[in-house]
Parts: structure tokens; sequence; C-alpha cells
């Protein structure tokens, strides 16, 4: 007796290991590009963080710079101013001043208004009025005398951006002169500090820091000042004026470009794209191995199931060999009818072991490439004798088989290979095929070749299953048939390599109709044949 086999219990558990070990590999990838992208985020804001304090140290510097041109500027207009008083000429301040050959700075201008002390405690003034806020803020500086001669403010005169600068003399509390002008006309004089060394010299000279320093000045109000032509960036800082400087505010912002001079490499280029692809690469491989995984497993399901429906099909034919062997061997037959028929009992079960022998190792064959032997052969013979020696398993089966064969059939090919087709397809239809059935067997010559049909009266094969009938080891869902599943991978594998083609459809009477054409002409007729069998199936 064969023993039961046993389904191998390691393969679920290998198999639950190897999917763990996938999750574990999967969750390190991803924690590994999680990490990486908070180094390289890490990294970046360490570099930009370094750019913003160039930024800062380069504001600050600017304010010293500038802070220290305005007042030289201021000093300059309003000496210009406290010069015209002198002479009694107060208009003649509000004309632009003539440059000056040495480097005592820039003049603040066009002037909108001047104005100084005049008799009796009055301000002589000329050009625009003197706005009452000018006038308030100059009274109030005069009145604290603890602030520096020269004040400069930046305030809005009736909704008109403005600047005033005024000297006081301050041990006798005086007003030397004042001006007013629009605040753009600090543009020049703010221009002017950036040829002032902003930058470390070391890393930047004060012409290439004009090219990656964008700068911009605003007033307290945020109306914008002065800017230069150098396109803002994130990596930007701001430093405030001083009070007597205006109260100014000077933002500066470095290029993506000056941190290759101040940053040693550079700003580190993201390499997150890169990280990103491998992670997601290790996704797709992973994936890729647990769906290759799931295939095996199913595959090793599907042989296990073919090792199990063999033995099966094995042990049938062996436990009536057997028994009825046993049966003559102990002398338990009572008549020669009895003898006979526990003889031929064993013949057709032999036959049929026999049969389910050949069929396995035909699969084996063909898996393994091997090539046919091909011979011409009467394939009318051929069918008959096929047919004759499965007449006993099928009547075991309690079915009958009908055989319409026209003679003179012949081909070219393997004959062993063709009659282990014929045994299958009778093997399949008797198996499915309801009790007492008849299987009709036909052949006949057609323009392209041979067409061979066997037909049974079971509940044939659903549309959706007629493709994957001949795939191995492939069973219909919920049959109770035992069977190895590899009764009709044989037969297409088989007629394909002798260039034919099989298929299924509806028989007349509702059950299954195989169909397998088989070349037996010339080349041409083969393929106008095979053409019509594709379009008729």
């Amino acid at each position: 007796m064969i023993p039961r086999l046993r389904r191998a219990g390691p393969i679920g558990s290998r198999s639950g290991v190897i999917v763990s070990l996938l999750l574990v590999t999967l969750a390190v990838s991803i924690a590994i590009g999680w990490e990486a992208r908070r180094a390289a985020a890490a990294e970046r804001r360490t570099a930009e963080g370094v750019l913003r304090d160039y930024a800062g140290f380069a504001a600050a510097q600017y304010v010293r710079a500038a802070s220290g041109e305005l007042h030289k500027a201021a000093e300059l207009t309003i000496g210009h101013v406290t010069c015209a008083t002198t002479r009694n000429v107060l208009a003649t301040a509000l004309e632009p001043i003539p440059p000056k050959t040495c480097d005592c700075g820039l003049p603040i201008g066009p002037l909108r208004t001047v104005f100084a002390p005049g008799g009796d405690g009055v301000w002589a003034a000329a050009g625009e009025p003197l706005d009452d806020a000018v006038r308030t803020l100059v009274l109030d500086d005069l009145q604290r005398g603890d602030s520096a001669p020269v004040q400069i403010r930046a305030i809005d005169i009736g909704g008109r951006p403005s600047v005033v600068a005024w000297r006081v003399n301050r041990s006798s509390r005086q007003l030397a002169g004042a001006i007013v002008a629009d605040v753009s006309a600090l543009e020049p004089v703010l221009a002017r500090a950036l040829t002032s060394p902003l930058l470390p010299a070391t890393l930047l000279s004060a012409d290439e820091a004009s090219d990656v320093l964008a700068l911009r000045v605003t007033a307290p109000n945020g109306a914008s000042v002065y800017a230069n032509q150098v396109p803002a960036s994130d990596f930007a800082a701001s430093a405030r004026f001083g009070s007597d400087a205006g109260g100014l505010v000077a933002s500066a912002s470095l290029t993506p470009e000056a941190a290759q001079k101040l940053i040693i490499g550079g700003l580190p280029r993201s390499r997150m794209p890169l990280v990103y692809g491998l992670t997601a690469l290790c996704v797709v491989l992973i994936t890729l191995a647990g769906i290759q995984l799931t295939r095996e497993a199913a595959l090793a399901r599907l042989r296990t199931d073919f090792v199990a429906g063999v033995s099966h099909e094995l042990r049938t034919p062996l436990t009536q060999i057997r028994m009825f062997a046993e049966t003559i061997a102990l002398g338990r037959v009572r008549n020669a009818d009895e003898h006979r028929e526990s003889l031929n009992v064993i013949v057709r079960e032999s036959q049929r072991l026999s049969h389910l022998v050949d069929k396995v190792l035909s699969f084996a064959r063909i898996e393994r490439g091997s090539t046919l032997d091909r011979r011409d052969i009467d394939l009318s013979a051929l069918i008959r004798e096929t047919t004759e020696a499965f007449t006993p398993v099928a009547a075991a089966r309690h079915a009958r088989l009908d055989v319409r064969v026209e003679p003179g059939l012949r081909l070219h090919g393997e004959a062993a290979s063709i009659g282990q087709v014929l045994l299958n397809l009778l093997d399949n239809a008797v198996k499915y095929g309801r009790e007492g059935q008849v299987v009709r067997v036909t052949a006949a010559h057609t323009t392209g070749g041979t067409l061979i049909t066997v037909d049974d009266e079971g509940p044939g094969v659903p549309d959706k299953d007629r493709r994957r009938i001949w795939q191995p080891f492939w069973r219909a869902a919920g049959s109770e048939q035992g069977g190895s599943g590899i009764g009709l991978a044989i037969v297409e594998q088989v007629v394909t390599l002798h260039e034919g083609r099989a298929w299924v459809e509806r028989a007349d009477g509702g059950g299954a109709r195989f169909l397998v054409l088989l070349p037996g002409a010339g080349a041409a007729e083969t393929q106008a044949t095979l053409e019509a069998a594709r379009r008729t199936a």
C-alpha cells in the first residue's frame, strides 16, 4: 500500500519567516530613508543658517556704513542751509548743492522745505509751508536736549513718505538749520554705502558682494526707500538704523550663488530624490519578492495537490489489483466465471495504472523539452487501437464509446504522444461525464488536416474556464473528481508540438466537446484550417 502523503508543515512556517524578514527589511529601509531625510534636512538647515548669519552680518555692516553716510549727507545739506541763512538768502538752499571735490559725502536733495531760526524766535522757512508735524518733531528734540546734534527722521507728511533732518546747537538749545525732502532723496546716499565692505574681505570682495547681496531699506511705516537690483532670496536678515538715522530698517539677503564662496562645498545638494528612489526601488523589490513568494507557495500547493491526486488515482487500481490477485492466490474464487472476471479486473486496472503512469511520464518529458520522434503513422488505426484499449476502463465507469473514424487518415508525428492525447481526452470525458453516458469520438480529414473530436454528456466547461483548463495542475473550483490536473496540459502541449491546435466548445448534447486539429496536408491548407478553427472557437 502506498503511504498516505502528508502536507509538509515547514513550508508554511518558512513562508511566514520569509515574509517577516521581508517586512523587517522594508521597515529598515523606510527607517534608513527617513533618517537620511532628517540628516539631509539638518545639514541643509545648518548651511542655510550660516547664510542667514552672513546676511545678518552684512545688514549690520550696511547699517553702520549707511548711518555714517546719512549723517554726512545731513551735515553737508544743513551746512548749506546755515550758510544761506547767514547771507539772508535762505531760498537759495533749495537749489542743488554743487558737487564737492572732497570725499565729504553726498547731499540730500532735491529739497521741499528748508528752515532755520529767524528774528524774534520765529523760524524762517523757504519752499513748501512748514508742516506742524515737522515743527513738533524738532521742538520735542530741542526740549530733550540729550540726543546727538544731527537728527534724521523718516515720517509721513500728509500721507507722503518724507525725511526730515535738522542740526541743533546743544549748548544753547537752538536750531541751526533743517530740511524736508521726499524719502526717495536718500537713495543716492544709501547706494553709496554699498561701496563699503559688507562681508569678510577674505571671502568676498566688495564688487563680488554687491553681485550676490540683495539690500532693501524701508521706512518705519514699511514704505520702500531703497533697493538694489539683486533678486532677494530666503537667506535673509535685517538690522535697524538708530533713531538719529531715521529709524530705517535694512534687509539683506544672499543669493544661493554666494554659498559657493561663503560655505565650504556650497549649499548641500538635496540627495532626497536618490534616497526616495532607492527606498521606492527597495519597496518594489520587496513587493516583487513577496509576489514571487506567494506564487511559489501557490505552486507548491498545486504540486502537493498533484502528488495527492496522483497518489489517490494510483491507490484505487493498485487496491483492486491486489484484492483480486489475493482472491485468486488464496483460492477464494468459486467457479471459472469468477476466476475470469477477477483476471479481467486485474487487466483493466493495470491498463488504467499504465495509462496514469504514461501520463505522468509524458508530462515530465515535455517539461524537460524533449523532442518528438516523428514518423509517418496510420492515424485511423492508432485511434481505433487507443479507443479499444480504453473501452474496458470506460465500461468500468458505466460509459460507452461511439467511435467514428474516417479510414486512411495519416499523420507525420509521434504515435505514442498522439495516443496519449486521445487517452487523456477519453479519460477526461469519462471522469466528468454523467453515469451511463455515451462518449462520441470522431476523426475526419478536412481541407487543412485532421480534426479529432471527443464529446461527453457531462456539465460542460464554463466560458470563463475554457482557457484555464489547459494550464498544468489547474482544476475547476468545487470539483469533486480526483485527478492529477495535467491531462489537458499534456494534450495542449503535444498538439502544439505537432503544429496543431486544441480547444473546447459546447457539444450538441450540452456536454463538452474537445477538438484537436492536426496538420495532415500542405502548410497553406493547414494554416487556413487553423484560422477557420480560431474563428469558430
